[in-house]
């Protein structure tokens, strides 16, 4: 884990002026609302490039963002969805007094969790993808999350770390904070994902 963390923290600084005006477009995108889907998928896609040590513009988040403008905002319609429905019952069970009542707001509260882990391994998963299919993306992202939970525990720790920082220094979201996790998250399942191919073919042979 700590080779990722640094090789993340060398990615960034390779690209840190293009890193902190994608962050600043990521969070307006985020205030306007409608644009989001299209930017957070334009650039899991940019920060694969990085991670690659391929070349990118600043045009990239936005060449990838219509590439797969159709896969994003399925995503995020998905999403909108199963928010809502958690929001909905959350609300619903607070009205009830019961003892059970909690422990199914519990269970919706872990759920929701667990959902957005998911979803930031999807995220990171759909730029690999040769057909970008959520049904496939979340079928990849469960498998590598059963298969590496200690890998994607840590990760989650550093996401959330990140967002705790983040919230005491607030230029640091506006600047860099949704990079580095876009950064870090895509690293870590990249070298996932490598060792799963690696085993398989070694499994064919």
């Amino acid at each position: 884990m700590w080779s990722l963390i640094k090789k993340t923290g060398s990615d960034i600084w390779d690209e840190m002026f293009k890193l902190m005006v994608f962050n600043i477009i990521w969070v307006l995108a985020t205030l306007i609302v409608l644009p989001w889907p299209f930017v957070t998928f334009g650039l899991f896609y940019t920060v694969k490039d990085i991670g690659e040590g391929n070349g990118i513009k600043f045009s990239s988040p936005f060449t990838y963002g219509l590439q797969v403008l159709k896969p994003a905002y399925i995503w995020a319609i998905i999403n909108l969805g199963v928010f809502l429905g958690i929001f909905l019952n959350l609300n619903f069970y607070s009205t009830v007094e019961a003892s059970w009542a909690r422990f199914i707001q519990i269970f919706m509260l872990s759920l929701m969790l667990f959902w957005i882990i998911i979803q930031l391994v999807m995220l990171a998963m759909y730029p690999r993808l040769t057909e970008p299919s959520f049904r496939l993306a979340l079928r990849n992202s469960v498998i590598i999350i059963a298969r590496h939970p200690g890998p994607i525990l840590a990760l989650s720790v550093g996401v959330v770390l990140i967002l705790i920082i983040s919230s005491f220094i607030p230029v640091l979201l506006l600047l860099l904070s949704i990079s580095m996790i876009m950064m870090l998250v895509n690293n870590v399942i990249d070298s996932l994902v490598t060792y799963e191919l690696d085993h398989e073919k070694i499994r064919k042979n």
